[in-house]
């Protein structure tokens, strides 16, 4: 089961409204962040590489396609399939795949919750946008933290 951290911090910011969620036809609606179980789902993760970065974009498989607003603050999250879908893979293969990016774009209450076992996601940073929270992370080497 999810975090309580994870629950209590979707409460506080509201469940997605219907104005707020765009689905995209013959997809499922999205999942309630209060809903999330890990024993079970799927996800689709793009790897990037350039420049010496990798670049993991990770998303719950069901989000996949769909948009997500949050008119009042000018938000707009689009979970494009060119941009996530890669591999549709289980809970064990994330995992891995989030330890091995040095930047990292999570979707979705069951990707956010793995990154956050994880300890690469502090839930204090997530965003809620249309109800579904985001991450972006970004590891600087300790090389660069020592120039800093």
């Amino acid at each position: 089961m999810a975090s309580r951290a994870l629950k209590k911090r979707a409460k506080q910011k509201g469940s997605p409204s219907k104005a707020a969620v765009a689905p995209v036809p013959g997809r499922p609606a999205p999942m309630a962040v209060g809903q999330v179980v890990l024993n079970g789902g799927r996800f689709w993760v793009k790897t990037y590489a350039e420049t010496g970065e990798l670049l993991i974009a990770a998303a719950d498989a069901e989000l996949v396609g769909q948009v997500f607003r949050e008119p009042e603050r000018g938000l707009r999250l689009e979970v494009s399939d060119g941009f996530y879908r890669g591999a549709e893979v289980g809970e064990a293969t994330l995992r891995q795949r989030l330890r091995s990016g040095t930047i990292l774009n999570l979707v979705g209450p069951r990707t956010i919750e793995v990154a956050r076992s994880l300890g690469l996601v502090d839930l204090d940073r997530v965003i809620m946008i249309g109800g579904v929270p985001h991450a972006q992370v970004v590891f600087i080497p300790d090389r660069l933290r020592a120039s800093a």
